[in-house]
């Protein structure tokens, strides 16, 4: 079940095009080895989809998973590159959830991991 929620929540928010007004992200700049905080605002019950993309530490993603739920909705992930939130409907407050990124490094600099730990803002 959770899984079909997650391939449905992805294909709307794929649906809805990528210049979102009701989805923010700021702070989201991450390099494999680095831990980082990101920050989202959103509204309730809409959708937030984004890909990971690579940077410059990063030669390939290997494995995206969701570490840490969302309390107040849900947060997932969708093949190696793109993950999704979308509150509970309703809900307005905080939220958060993280996303491990698992790659190999460029230039040979071998596997590491990278925990985003996202505060999620959810507004009317």
């Amino acid at each position: 079940m959770r899984g079909s929620f997650l391939l449905g929540l992805a294909v709307t928010a794929a649906a809805a095009g990528p210049a979102r007004a009701d989805c923010a992200i700021s702070g989201f700049r991450w390099y494999l080895g680095q831990d980082v905080n990101a920050r989202i605002e959103v509204r309730s019950g809409e959708p937030c989809l984004k890909s990971v993309g690579l940077n410059d530490g990063a030669a390939s993603v290997s494995r995206l998973r969701i570490v840490r739920p969302a309390s107040h909705g849900i947060a997932g992930v969708s093949g190696r590159s793109t993950y999704a939130y979308k509150s509970n409907p309703g809900y307005v407050g905080p939220d958060g959830f993280v996303v491990e990124i698992a790659g190999e490094r460029a230039k040979g600099g071998g596997a590491a991991k990278t925990r985003i730990t996202f505060d999620v803002t959810v507004t009317k």
